[in-house]
């Protein structure tokens, strides 16, 4: 069907096609997936440059001006046992390092327009216990739910004092999660 319209009308067509098959022996069932991506299309995708992420500078240079003292800070915790900042494209995360699953999460967004968000899917909690922090979180009065797993909030010198004391509560929170995977059951 899929070569039939790109025979047909000369269209570059991308397809996902899906084949179900249940088997005689031992009733098992498969389901195959093929992708059909047009040759042209792939060689694009392989020929693009993925943007460098952003850097300290350009992030300050960016920034809103009243907000630089605060995202300096949390910058900082590049230097705090257990925390690193990753460089995204448009933005860094605070990531907090995990030793029991050897690997970080990031939990906290910052974009130099001045959002400051906070992301729990990387965390290794419950779905209560992530429940609890959000509601927590969102006690401060200065986060938005943004889906399920993140809470957005917009600084200015009115949210910035509020923000600090958020950014507290998540390390504590984070040390605290980061001990408990470490302590034996």
């Amino acid at each position: 069907m899929i070569t039939w319209l790109s025979d047909s009308y000369g269209v570059n067509i991308n397809a996902t096609v899906l084949s179900y098959v249940k088997t005689k022996v031992n009733e098992a069932e498969l389901l195959m997936k093929t992708s059909i991506i047009p040759e042209e299309i792939e060689q694009d995708r392989a020929g693009k440059k993925k943007l460098p992420p952003l850097t300290h500078d350009e992030f300050m240079k960016n920034c809103v001006p009243e907000l630089r003292s605060f995202f300096q800070e949390l910058m900082d915790l590049d230097k705090k046992d257990g925390y690193s900042i990753y460089w995204g494209v448009r933005s860094y995360s605070v990531r907090k390092y995990l030793p029991s699953f050897n690997r970080y999460a990031s939990v906290i967004y910052c974009y130099p327009e001045g959002l400051f968000s906070f992301y729990s899917a990387q965390l290794p909690i419950s779905e209560e216990a992530a429940g609890m922090l959000r509601k927590e979180l969102l006690s401060f009065g200065i986060f938005k739910e943004s889906g399920k797993k993140t809470l957005i909030a917009t600084l200015n010198n009115e949210t910035l004092s509020k923000a600090k004391e958020a950014v507290e509560y998540i390390f504590k929170k984070m040390d605290e999660i980061a001990k408990d995977l470490e302590t034996p059951t």
